[in-house]
């Protein structure tokens, strides 16, 4: 199962188009950030990104998995905005009728 955290760090690797600029993005070590691109990768059993020395770019099979990354992160942005929301409604409406 591909954890909402190896989604995380996948598209910030996307983004920064390194390893280490995804580190300082996430404010943790390159080097988790490589063991979860690899635990990913291996999970997947396929390259996500062709690696140099100046940074990385995405492979074909890392383009196709960045575009439902991206989908994934969305949806669970939305859950946790929406669980908010649910969240203070629920103590709003526990709270009607009771004095303090």
């Amino acid at each position: 199962m591909i954890t909402l955290k190896e989604v995380e760090v996948m598209l910030a690797v996307c983004k920064a188009g390194s390893f280490m600029g995804a580190s300082r993005e996430l404010g943790i070590t390159q080097g988790n950030v490589s063991k979860i691109v690899a635990g990913l990768e291996k999970k997947l059993a396929t390259a996500l990104f062709v690696r140099a020395s100046d940074g990385v770019t995405l492979t074909n099979d890392g383009a196709y998995v960045q575009m439902y990354a991206e989908q994934i992160q969305i949806l669970a942005n939305k859950i946790k905005a929406d669980a908010k929301v649910y969240a203070e409604e629920t103590v709003d409406s526990d709270m009607k009728g009771k004095i303090a």
